[in-house]
């Protein structure tokens, strides 16, 4: 019978479950749960909805947006692992991100992306 109800409803999905795990979280302050019980009703307004494509794209845009999180999130880890052994600066006409052996002194610096050459001292 429940899965007769469901067929052809969006179901549970990564937003929905986000949605009702930081809902109850809300629900334990003052004032906040107001916003809790919103998320929640949001939470089963996407798990009841039979817009497929709709919350598909919704999904989609999401996931887009925590690849992007994640992304930058790894590299700027990895910029500070290796700023001890490089210098990270920036191009003065593209704004590229250059990475530069530290305690080389005054060296010549040429941009890969515009061919700006510079002198930077390491």
């Amino acid at each position: 019978m429940f899965r007769n109800f469901m067929r052809g409803r969006f179901g549970l999905d990564l937003i929905s479950i986000l949605a009702m795990i930081i809902a109850l979280l809300l629900t334990r302050f003052n004032y906040l749960w107001i916003l809790g019980v919103v998320l929640l009703g949001y939470a089963i307004f996407r798990i009841m909805s039979k817009d497929l494509d709709k919350r598909n794209r919704e999904k989609q845009k999401f996931e887009g947006y925590i690849r992007t999180l994640v992304v930058r999130f790894r590299n700027y880890s990895l910029g500070l692992k290796q700023r001890k052994t490089h210098a990270i600066i920036r191009c003065k006409q593209c704004k590229n991100t250059l990475r530069l052996p530290k305690n080389k002194g005054r060296i010549r610096v040429k941009c890969p992306v515009c061919g700006l050459e510079f002198f930077m001292k390491t």
